[in-house]
């Protein structure tokens, strides 16, 4: 039997994600492997910011959509890790080796993409969500 060292969850903040972020600190627990938590900003709101922008007379509106894009991201991001790392304080979880991965795309594109990229053992995803990444990794 192979031996787990990479465990992946992907996490999206929603009610589910205790939950699941629980069941993916006791998998990495068990097996004493590096834990992975992903999360990915959909693309779909970039694109609203960019159609109002392309949709502009004043050309100088680009400009300002990038910026408020970046800002965005950042923004995001700087919430998002403060999430986990709340969900984190509130679980009683082994010192395990974490990282916190994000993505930028079509969330389940992301995930899976990111699964082969680093080469993860074992996936865990909650059974609710935006999107059917849960369908694609256990059928729906």
């Amino acid at each position: 039997m192979k031996s787990i060292k990479k465990v992946m969850v992907a996490l999206d903040l929603s009610t589910t994600s205790n939950e699941t972020l629980g069941y993916a600190l006791l998998m990495a627990g068990k097996f004493n492997a590096e834990l992975l938590i992903i999360n990915v900003i959909n693309s779909r709101d970039l694109n609203i910011i960019r159609k109002i922008a392309s949709n502009q007379f004043d050309r100088s509106i680009e400009a300002y959509a990038e910026k408020a894009e970046k800002e965005y991201i950042e923004r995001e991001m700087r919430e998002r890790k403060a999430g986990f790392d709340h969900l984190l304080e509130d679980m009683n979880s082994p010192k395990l080796k974490l990282r916190i991965i994000f993505k930028i795309g079509v969330p389940f594109k992301e995930i899976i993409a990111a699964v082969e990229e680093e080469a993860v053992d074992l996936m865990i995803v909650g059974s609710e969500g935006r999107s059917n990444v849960s369908d694609v990794f256990r059928g729906s």
